[in-house]
């Protein structure tokens, strides 16, 4: 029994503290996630781009099922940019967990509505980070490390004296310390669905052949600064690639059945996090893959045990200064309220506030300080630090205290800091009095204060929360099934496997396809396979204005056909994921019903892309500024093979052809320059 009961607290049992730490990062990537789209509202996300709302629906009733978003109601630039702040505060009060689960409904909706509005644009990084935003609504993410919980606190104990700020740890006994559910499962659920996929979809020659680490950096549309230098300094060569490569797809093989083993569990899950999560830091700032990379690694936060954190507690304590006696203005109301706060962020007790009641030692120094600052002092070294400065001390001694403690100290800031400290310290009196707390007289009782709270739920509440978890089990169950349905039979990798070895396919169920396409909780894993690219490619809008001026749109320029690479293509033009897989997608027949909307913006007076703009470049704004015609190319580079030895270093030519922008299929006749 107590080996069963082992094997689901391991698939079912997480850490209060795990859940924190992955929604802060979890609402840091949703926060990035929508800011970079922003300059992007108007081309993509509104009414006058290339997919206004009554084309999407048109398209969308004949080709797919209706994805869910909000966005489908909004058109103007107005509307859908208040749509985007509304997502980026929601997702920055996720982030710190401030009324956490309201806003990570908001953020959740926000995100997903965004995601779905023009699916085009999407890739792994945002399926990913939809399914985790999901998976995660069913647990407790605010209980730790949270605004949440430090207003719980400051509600719960009642440490109105200088001297009950030294007293025992503020927790409430019994209180548990970890979430028991089915939805922690879902997410070590996901995170194995998401590799074991992407490994059996790598069934391709590059990967059994060792050369795709290789064509990763020779991919210039992907490549970031980073990895233009590993390919420019030839820093993967073959044999590199090789081990690289290989490594990616036994990692893949292997670390979904060490996430799900219920046994070794400490050591199997380090072992995953820690190659993971340097697998994909790596990945993240050598490729521009959109936030595939970071928001994995939020999700690995969840691999984190006990024992780990309690592990980095440590490492981070030994980075931490202190330990320091503050010497305050207790009769401040105001001054002890921030001391209150503070003493719930000392998670490693470096601090002992004594007020006006302190009897214990101090610094000679402090009866000609004490009355004009706050003072800081190190017994062992007998050193003090007084005003902004011993803030700054205050907050190094604080976790991760020390990434921004410096800034106060820092030349030219520290006058800034010290003339703020200075006139809030003058003004602390009325400060005090218009927050509603006390100006002065704050009580000293000399006796120690017990802030003993029990943590107890009367039957009622028992029976509610037993009905709460019962409804959400339930719907985390249909969600597995539906990830589960969708995964085994959209991927073609596993398909292919199954009739290999004589097994019948899946078939797909209508009604758990409808729950994954509505969410976009999308189970399809197969980036960079069943091969990595083998060529550069690129699409051109080529702009004909009134004057006869040629421009390449997204430059302004005139427009390169004979030149493909990093330097002269990619470090210049807008390569992000929302052009790449827009312009990439369109050129493909499968996505031939977008193109004539694409001409139509173009060609309008409202053309987002380059609204108002000299784009003839003569100095004026004018008619002849106006778009005529416009076409669209596609470039392909083929990338030389690693195999094969080459007797010329000259790059291999590129090749062009034009698009048929009536959304009849393409004239793939290549043409050389």
């Amino acid at each position: 029994m107590s080996v069963f009961k082992a094997i689901i607290n391991n698939w079912f049992r997480v850490d209060l503290r795990t859940l924190g730490i992955f929604r802060f990062l979890l609402g840091l990537v949703c926060f990035i996630d929508i800011f970079r789209r922003i300059k992007y509202i108007e081309i993509f996300y509104s009414n006058y781009g290339v997919a206004p709302n009554f084309f999407m629906s048109e398209i969308g009733s004949k080709y797919s099922a209706k994805a869910f978003t909000f966005l489908s109601s909004l058109g103007t630039v107005n509307e859908v940019t208040i749509f985007f702040y509304i997502g980026l505060i929601a997702s920055f009060f996720f982030m710190v967990g401030y009324k956490t689960k309201l806003f990570h409904i908001i953020t959740a909706i926000a995100v997903i509505s965004i995601h779905n509005r023009l699916i085009i644009l999407e890739n792994g990084g945002d399926m990913v980070l939809n399914s985790f935003l999901i998976w995660s609504l069913f647990m407790p993410l605010g209980k730790r490390f949270s605004i949440d919980r430090l207003l719980s606190s400051l509600d719960t104990f009642k440490d109105q004296t200088p001297r009950s700020l030294n007293s025992e740890e503020l927790r409430v006994k019994g209180e548990p310390d970890y979430y028991w559910g089915l939805s922690y499962f879902a997410c070590l659920l996901q995170l194995s669905i998401i590799y074991f996929f992407n490994y059996i979809n790598k069934d391709g020659g590059t990967w059994e052949q060792g050369t795709s680490i290789y064509y990763f950096y020779q991919l210039d549309h992907f490549l970031t600064p980073l990895g233009n230098f590993i390919k420019e300094f030839s820093l993967m060569p073959l044999f590199l690639s090789k081990i690289l490569t290989h490594m990616t797809i036994y990692l893949e093989m292997i670390i979904p059945f060490l996430i799900l083993m219920p046994f070794f569990v400490l050591w199997t899950r380090r072992f995953s996090f820690i190659t993971m999560v340097g697998f994909h830091v790596i990945i993240g700032i050598s490729l521009y893959i959109g936030t595939f990379s970071w928001v994995m690694i939020a999700a690995l936060m969840l691999l984190l045990s006990s024992k780990d954190i309690d592990l980095l507690k440590g490492l981070l304590m030994r980075v931490s200064s202190g330990p320091y006696i503050v010497f305050y203005d207790s009769d401040c109301g105001f001054c002890h309220q921030v001391a209150r706060i503070l003493r719930r962020l000392d998670l490693f007790s470096n601090l002992t506030w004594a007020g006006k009641d302190w009897d214990g030692d101090k610094p000679q120094e402090l009866p000609d300080l004490s009355d004009r600052s706050i003072v800081v002092w190190d017994k062992e070294s007998d050193q003090i630090w007084i005003r902004n400065i011993a803030f700054s001390k205050i907050i190094s001694s604080l976790p991760f205290g020390f990434t921004i403690a410096w800034i106060l100290r820092f030349p030219g800031i520290s006058h800034l800091s010290g003339f703020v400290y200075d006139l809030i310290s003058a003004k602390r009196t009325s400060v005090s009095k218009f927050l509603g707390y006390a100006a002065c007289d704050i009580p000293t009782d000399p006796k120690e204060q017990s802030l003993a709270v029990l943590y107890q739920r009367s039957p009622l509440e028992k029976l509610y929360l037993l009905i709460i978890e019962s409804f959400k089990t339930v719907a985390v169950m249909v969600l597995i099934l539906a990830a589960l349905n969708y995964a085994v039979v959209k991927n073609d990798g596993f398909k292919d496997w199954m009739k290999a070895n004589g097994y019948k396919t899946f078939r797909l169920n209508h009604d758990l396809n409808k729950i994954s396409k509505q969410t976009r909780m999308i189970q399809k894993w197969n980036m960079f396979s069943p091969n990595v690219p083998r060529s550069v490619t690129w699409v051109i809008m080529e702009a004909t204005l009134k004057d006869g001026t040629v421009i390449d749109l997204l430059t302004g320029e005139k427009p390169i056909y004979d030149k493909l690479s990093y330097r002269d293509t990619f470090s210049v033009v807008d390569n992000s994921q929302f052009w790449r897989k827009y312009l990439g997608r369109v050129a493909k027949n499968n996505y031939k019903r977008y193109r004539p909307q694409l001409k139509k913006t173009l060609l309008s007076n409202n053309n987002p892309i380059k609204p108002y703009d000299d784009l003839n470049q003569d100095g004026v704004v004018d008619q002849f500024d106006r778009i005529s015609s416009v076409k669209l190319y596609k470039l392909s580079r083929s990338l030389q093979s690693p195999l094969i030895e080459s007797k010329s270093n000259k790059a291999k030519t590129v090749s062009k052809y034009e698009i048929n922008l009536s959304g009849q299929s393409s004239n793939r006749k290549s043409k050389k320059k």
